[in-house]
């Protein structure tokens, strides 16, 4: 990141929350450190045009859209990345390891004694 934070540069333009500045910011790939907050600010924006959107159809394109800018920020992960478990106790059944961060048993964190294996109850 940029130590000035200067994350608004001029320069950048796109700047105005329409559907073809989403598109420009969703297919840049990497956002510049100097664009990112503008970036920000037309995806916060368009998010909220996509949940009202009467329009089904474009209103999926403007939320994909916007999802690809927050996870260009890094803001979020995709639904499905799990973690590589690379080692585990041999008493340990791997089928009980939940490694989905996202998810995660789809409402806690799995805990220590949630995981079975030969023997354990």
């Amino acid at each position: 990141m940029d130590p000035t934070g200067t994350y608004n540069s001029a320069s950048c333009g796109h700047t105005q929350p329409t559907d073809a500045n989403l598109s420009y910011w969703a297919f840049l790939g990497e956002i510049p450190d100097d664009c990112q907050g503008i970036a920000y600010n037309v995806t916060s924006a368009m998010i909220h045009v996509a949940n009202a959107n009467p329009n089904l159809a474009l209103g999926v394109t403007e939320y994909q859209e916007s999802d690809a800018v927050f996870c260009e920020l890094g803001f979020q992960v995709p639904d499905g990345q799990t973690n590589a478990v690379l080692s585990h106790a041999p008493w340990v059944n791997p089928n009980s390891i939940d490694t989905n961060l996202i998810l995660s048993g789809g409402l806690a964190d799995i805990m220590w004694y949630d995981i079975t294996g030969n023997g354990v109850v």
